[in-house]
């Protein structure tokens, strides 16, 4: 009967699995100008990593100017510092799938493909150092879930161990 029970286990989580990935559409192309955007207002916190050492509370603002193909645009961005979020600003332009990030220093600065995005809560990129991120909007932080991104970043980031950057404990994004 458990082995019966375990089977059928599996099968269901074979067949949810492959659902949820049928639901997905991973095709792109992307638009890098439409995912820094994000739904227009606040902002998205760095929520896991492939890459070792980034710091807690990574967080990036949605641009106050909106963003066309081609445009560029300072930004604020920011970590968790003593206890209180810093910010600091760069430069991004966006062009198809690329976010070229200028005057952030080398954790930042470069280009960042677009791998897969919402345009609301989630989008999994390729950082400049060729690692993987999920970046989850402020406002969809605190869901169990982010379904297709969830998705596509498993599939990315393979068997490499993955750095939860966000925790409880990140203070609420800064205001600009």
């Amino acid at each position: 009967m458990v082995s019966v029970t375990l089977a059928v286990a599996c099968l269901f989580a074979a067949v949810s699995a492959a659902a949820s990935s049928a639901q997905c559409d991973f095709g792109g192309p992307f638009q890098a100008y439409k995912s820094v955007n994000g739904p227009g207002n606040g902002g998205y916190y760095l929520r896991k990593t492939t890459k070792p050492g980034t710091p807690e509370c990574a967080y990036v603002l949605v641009p106050q100017n909106t963003l066309s193909e081609g445009q560029s645009t300072s930004f604020t961005y920011g970590k968790l510092q003593n206890g209180q979020m810093i910010q600091l600003t760069a430069t991004v332009t966006v062009n198809g799938d690329k976010i070229e990030v200028t005057g952030a220093g080398q954790d930042l600065s470069g280009t960042t493909t677009v791998l897969f995005s919402d345009y609301r809560s989630c989008d999994v990129m390729r950082g400049p150092d060729g690692n993987y991120e999920l970046w989850v909007h402020s406002s969809a932080i605190n869901l169990q879930s982010y379904g297709c991104c969830d998705t596509k970043f498993a599939q990315v980031a393979g068997g490499r161990p993955i750095h939860h950057t966000w925790q409880t404990y990140c203070p609420p994004l800064p205001r600009q």
